[in-house]
């Protein structure tokens, strides 16, 4: 039961999760009945080729069967529902550009070539301008201030200049009792930290050599515990000989006394019983010669010389421990003795430096005073320039205000004349010689509102003005229809910066005449040549015309709907 149409549903479908006229899930069904949707779409986007497909219960969207987002699709094709259906895909009875509101048109403008960054410039322009009105404030406020201040600093500086001969009497005084008192403690400190010098250094060489032993002495540790393990070795295994030895002649008195082999426990063959007893005393002879081997010499000797070493390490380290001691002790004795002279005589060398290059207190705050004095005349001289140089700023950024302003419209006027232009160039391929379509945009009125939108008004043979585009009807408003459609794909693609190889147009030919659609199939047939794009024209009649390159026709079975292509002229181009 599905018709042509279904076809483009589909595809829009997939893309965008919406048909031509805009229905989503759960309203999507299958036309066969079945609960679920599916539809598959192989697309090819620079040369690279992707499966996409979407599904219903459960909903899924797959590029080449990964799941996806929505977004993953947009930015695979390139391009917004809206744009898809303005440039590539017309619907059958479906809105195209000129049947727009003048806001619509506009609108579609703007969305696909973001126009509106204009705006936004604009109003960041305008916002900007309000900061730096704060900022004019700001600067002014502070002039103000700046003003006190000068006016306190004159005052201030008055009050300091009678304050600073008593100031020097003080300071004579204690440069001489502070210099004396700090070379009576520099000849106490010499001799003090003398001796702290010779009992470090009796510390750090016992300390060194302190080290030193215990090092030695961990070595000697692990050597003697290495020659007793190589002894307990040893050991082990004379005690192992022992018990392999007690074992065979345990084996060999079970052999003379009895009838059984004792190691495999069958039974002794007349003859061999000598053979075995003579194997039995060979091997314990063996080991007895290994068992009565005294221990190396050279194992008891290791272990003799690990620990005459380590008793005359840990001799030598008693020794420098208390060496160690008695230079601590030196240390503890000339060390708070010297830390306390050096405390005074840092403290006395500092209360000396300062009053020698103090300078008069009083003297200073003058100076001090009328420093600031000229740091605030600066400042009041900068803040006045920086205003001056704000307000300039400010000038020129309002500027700006209405200048992108100005842009936009320069720019959407330079859109509009390129559409004007390729619209025309189409309109006598369709067999409207002689007409023309004019676009007006929006303009700012002497209030500064702005009317926004794009008005359409036709000029054909019949009119001496122009008239709007809603007037028209009919084939010949039809093909306005079409050719305004096929001059904004044009456009709009060439500054989005997309290529397409495909347009599918549902129906373009209603209220036509039989010489209308002649004149669109030839339109079209050169549209695909000249743009190397395949166009799919759709109808419910069968229309005759050599430029169609091929036919597909809907036939409907029991089994449902399939098509069936019918061979054209296939020089006649890819129509």
């Amino acid at each position: 039961g599905a018709g042509k149409s279904t076809t483009w549903d589909a595809l829009s479908w997939c893309l965008y999760g919406q048909t031509v006229r805009g229905l989503k899930n759960p309203d999507i069904k299958s036309w066969q009945g079945s609960k679920s949707s599916h539809v598959a779409l192989t697309i090819a986007v620079d040369e690279k080729v992707s499966v996409i497909e979407r599904k219903t219960f459960p909903n899924r969207l797959l590029i080449d069967e990964k799941e996806v987002g929505q977004e993953d699709v947009d930015k695979l094709i390139g391009m917004s529902f809206e744009l898809f259906h303005q440039t590539v895909l017309y619907g059958q009875g479906e809105d195209l550009f000129l049947d727009l509101t003048s806001k619509g048109k506009l609108d579609l403008f703007s969305n696909v070539l973001d126009l509106e960054r204009w705006e936004r410039l604009s109003k960041d322009t305008g916002d900007l301008v309000q900061t730096l009105r704060r900022d004019e404030a700001e600067i002014a406020g502070e002039r103000m201030g700046v003003t006190a201040q000068l006016k306190q600093l004159d005052e201030s500086i008055a009050s300091a200049t009678k304050f600073g001969n008593e100031w020097e009497d003080l300071r004579v005084s204690t440069i001489e009792e502070t210099s004396a008192q700090l070379k009576s403690d520099k000849d106490e400190f010499s001799k003090a930290d003398h001796a702290l010098a010779n009992a470090k250094l009796s510390l750090d060489s016992a300390g060194t050599e302190l080290k030193h032993t215990e090092n030695e002495l961990t070595k000697a540790e692990d050597e003697l515990r290495e020659a007793n393990q190589a002894v307990y070795r040893d050991d082990a295994e004379r005690n192992s000989i022992g018990v392999d030895i007690k074992r065979l002649k345990g084996e060999l008195r079970e052999l003379r006394e009895g009838t059984t082999c004792p190691t495999c426990k069958q039974s002794i063959k007349k003859g061999t019983e000598g053979k075995h007893t003579r194997e039995l005393e060979e091997r314990i002879e063996k080991l007895q010669t290994d068992y009565d081997m005294p221990t190396p010499k050279s194992l008891t000797r290791a272990v003799t010389q690990a620990q005459a070493r380590l008793d005359k390490l840990k001799a030598e380290r008693k020794t420098y421990r208390d060496k160690l001691e008695d230079a601590e002790a030196g240390v503890a004795v000339h060390l708070p003795r010297v830390s306390e002279l050096r405390a005074r005589i840092e403290f006395n060398t500092k209360k000396l430096a300062e009053w020698q290059e103090q300078k008069n207190p009083h003297r200073l705050q003058e100076r001090d005073l009328k420093k600031k004095l000229v740091e605030a005349e600066k400042r009041a001289d900068a803040l006045k320039e920086e205003l001056t140089k704000l307000l300039a700023r400010i000038e020129r950024t309002q500027f700006w205000v209405k200048g992108f302003k100005d842009v936009r419209l320069y720019v959407i006027e330079e859109l509009m004349a390129e559409l004007e232009l390729t619209t025309n160039t189409m309109l006598a391929e369709v067999g409207l010689a002689d007409w023309q379509i004019r676009y007006s945009v929006e303009r700012e009125t002497k209030s500064g509102s702005v009317t926004r939108g794009i008005s359409v008004t036709i000029l054909s043979p019949e009119n001496s003005e122009p008239v709007r585009w809603e007037v028209w009807s009919g084939g010949e408003g039809q093909r306005l229809r079409v050719v305004g459609s096929m001059a904004l794909s044009q456009v709009l693609l060439n500054h989005a910066g997309l290529s397409i190889n495909l347009e599918i147009l549902d129906e373009p030919t209603r209220h036509m005449s039989r010489e209308g659609i002649r004149d669109m199939c030839e339109f079209l047939s050169g549209r695909a040549k000249q743009l190397s794009r395949r166009i799919f024209y759709v109808d419910h009649q069968s229309v005759v015309s050599s430029h169609f390159a091929s036919k597909l026709t809907v036939v409907k079975t029991k089994e449902g709907s399939r098509f069936v292509e019918i061979l054209e002229d296939a020089a006649a181009g890819p129509v």
